[in-house]
């Protein structure tokens, strides 16, 4: 009996101890939702915004907000779950409704006055392609360049102009051949097209664009997904398991403080950057990269004439090409980066082309409009404020008009 009182002793002790032991784990990780709560707030993308550019900066940009209403802006900018999956394309902006920023099921953001969908045909309807600048990231919807353009060309043309915005974050030209390409399959036809480019067409982007590399970890798993998997994912999500990675890496001096990287931050969100792709020895990736545009280019071209769709191609301004970057304050730890010296070699290097190679009438140059203007263009590093909107649409639409008169 007394073997047996030990043995019942023993277990009894080894049992208390496991549910203790789980009882601190459970409340310590609870400790840590709670502290990683109020962390992901403060690493949340608008917050980093306001706390690295300060608010006297953000209210000069903004001068018809305040404070909170700059801060919700910047909150359905960047905190809403940006992107949703789609057919052929990947990816595209995730249906939202707020106060500034609203995308429609259908695919486009919402312009000021918005068209129906479908569009009415006895409208003159536009549809207008581009990445991130294009869709507005930073601006509400009334302020974006589409709701300009339709301002500006409305009185233009003297007809009822309405246009809709498939502006989507990190899309470029093929992306956005891709999504005209299934607008049209849907039987969806504008009578005008627009694309505007120059700003993500990296030959980094060539073949990787955005959640390429998590679509393929998806089929990778497909076929391994077992209980054991399940069971490690989970724990890992977990926030003491977050703690213990974070403690690891501090001890091998890899952690990072959490801070914006000047070098790589556009605005656009960190995880979201597609796999890039180094040059080889030889290669010309500036090159590469006007070829690869040029043969969207084509393509669209061709897509466009079958359904005689007229179209226009712009070549977008950044802040490191023909702009005062005194004016620019977002720019002022960037000017000097790799990444601020590519931009500018990019363009340089497209520049040099459209002046040696005939480009076609259907192309517009529009990368020097902001030279000479003595003000804030910009709402953070590249994405366009109000008044450049206001610009790049009048410019846009006079290359309409100026062509609508021309053609036979």
């Amino acid at each position: 009996m007394t073997d047996k009182r030990k043995s019942i002793g023993w277990y009894a002790v080894l049992c208390t101890g496991i549910v203790n032991a789980t009882l601190v784990l459970a409340l310590l990780n609870s400790l840590l939702f709670l502290h990683y709560r109020g962390a992901n707030r403060r690493s949340r993308s608008s917050e980093k915004i306001i706390r690295r550019y300060g608010t006297n900066t953000l209210q000069a940009v903004y001068p018809n907000l305040d404070l909170s209403q700059i801060r919700n802006l910047l909150e359905e900018t960047w905190d809403r779950r940006l992107f949703d999956y789609e057919a052929l394309t990947q990816f595209r902006e995730r249906p939202f409704e707020g106060r500034y920023v609203n995308v429609e099921s259908c695919g486009y953001r919402r312009t000021k006055n918005q068209g129906p969908w479908p569009p009415d045909p006895s409208a003159f309807n536009v549809f207008l392609f581009g990445g991130s600048t294009t869709f507005g990231y930073g601006v509400p919807d009334e302020e974006t360049l589409a709701s300009h353009l339709q301002d500006v060309l409305t009185p233009a043309l003297g007809m009822d102009v309405r246009v809709y915005n498939f502006g989507r974050g990190f899309y470029y030209s093929a992306l956005e051949r891709l999504l005209l390409e299934k607008l049209l399959l849907n039987g969806d036809i504008p009578d005008q097209a627009v694309f505007v480019d120059g700003l993500n067409e990296r030959f980094e982007f060539e073949g990787n664009p955005l959640l390429a590399a998590q679509i393929q970890q998806s089929f990778d798993m497909a076929d391994r997904v077992r209980a054991i998997d399940f069971l490690a994912q989970w724990v890992r999500r977990q926030p003491l398991a977050r703690w213990i990675q974070q403690w690891w890496r501090t001890l091998k001096e890899e952690d990072e403080d959490g801070s914006l990287d000047e070098d790589s931050f556009s605005g656009e969100p960190a995880y979201a950057t597609p796999p890039a792709r180094k040059p080889a020895p030889g290669e010309d990736p500036y090159g590469i990269m006007i070829e690869r545009y040029l043969r969207n280019k084509r393509m669209i071209e061709s897509a466009c004439e079958a359904f005689d769709i007229p179209v226009l191609f712009v070549w977008q301004p950044i802040p490191y090409y023909k702009y005062n970057l005194r004016h620019h304050p977002f720019a002022r730890k960037n000017r000097n980066s790799p990444r601020a010296r590519r931009y500018t070699m990019r363009y340089t290097r497209m520049a040099d082309w459209v002046r040696a190679q005939p480009m076609g009438t259907n192309f517009l140059w529009c990368a020097d409009i902001q030279e000479g203007v003595q003000e804030a263009l910009y709402v953070d590093d590249v994405h366009y404020s109000p008044r450049l909107n206001r610009l790049l649409a009048k410019a846009i639409a006079s290359g309409i008009v100026e062509r609508a008169h021309s053609a036979p």
